[in-house]
């Protein structure tokens, strides 16, 4: 199975020289209510969609979202869906502290407790070398550390992208080290439909969204992209269990719906979450 590579020789030599520094510092939040911050502190190196403002302690995280979408909605007071948009972004934060990111307390003298604490996104990866492949793919992707990792990034994602969207981008700041990340540049985009991106793989999904973002106004790719079936009369009511379904399902003639099905009932399920919250 490919795995993912984003550095050079020389960007890998002082990444790992940054990151074994960062780790030292981070190690202490890893077992307390501070692993939301280590956890972002990690991950806002590479990805930019995840506001500066977000840190823990956990504990509070649910009301730090909560005020910061407050203060920056009351500044766009005709912006559309502000109040689905806001149980979205609530719902979002909490699913994240549900999440089992946190390491054990007391359990730091565990012989794989800095393996366990990097596949949970709560140290960096500085290892050089992986001597089997299909080692690294089983331990890597495929333990229950990565998935609860991804499923974190991918909420981050939603709740950086929708404060973007009522005018609160997110600006990296230019005195802290910024890892690019470009994979999609390595082959050219598909003739005519995209193969069902491997959610595993950063590489695939970044690959998969910057061609389809491209579609939209190009003639490299066929924007063949409906996720919704056609209405013929009648409403129809799309909850989080429809989406849910729809993910579920290959679709041999439009293989990305499954994955807009995905996103489409987390957004759904995240605004159940986020509901009803003052």
């Amino acid at each position: 199975m490919p795995h993912d590579f984003w550095l050079d020789s020389s960007e890998r030599t002082i990444f790992n020289t940054h990151a074994l520094q960062w780790n030292s510092k981070l190690v202490p939040l890893t077992d307390t209510d501070q692993y939301l911050t280590a956890f972002f502190h990690v991950h806002r190196r590479f990805n930019n969609a995840i506001p500066r403002w977000a840190t823990g302690p956990a504990s509070q995280f649910v009301d730090l979202v909560t005020s910061q979408w407050d203060s920056c909605a009351a500044n766009v007071p005709g912006a559309h869906f502000l109040a689905v948009k806001r149980s979205i972004v609530i719902g979002a934060a909490r699913r994240i502290c549900s999440l089992d990111l946190r390491m054990d307390p007391g359990s730091r003298e565990r012989s794989d407790y800095y393996e366990v604490a990097e596949r949970r996104g709560l140290l960096f990866h500085v290892r050089d070398d992986v001597g089997d492949e299909n080692t690294y793919a089983v331990q890597r992707f495929d333990s229950v550390d990565v998935w609860a990792r991804v499923e974190a990034l991918e909420l981050m994602s939603i709740i950086g992208h929708l404060f973007a969207s009522i005018g609160a981008m997110v600006v990296h700041s230019a005195d802290v080290p910024h890892f690019r990340f470009e994979p999609y540049y390595e082959r050219p985009p598909p003739g005519s439909r995209f193969s069902p991106p491997d959610r595993r793989l950063t590489s695939s999904l970044a690959y998969s969204a910057f061609h389809v973002w491209r579609a939209s106004a190009g003639t490299l790719v066929k924007p063949p992209y409906r996720l919704l079936p056609p209405v013929s009369g009648g409403n129809i009511q799309f909850s989080a269990s429809y989406f849910a379904n729809k993910a579920a399902v290959t679709d041999e003639a439009n293989p990305l719906i499954p994955t807009f099905s995905y996103l489409a009932g987390k957004l759904l399920h995240c605004k159940l979450l986020g509901e009803n919250v003052s």
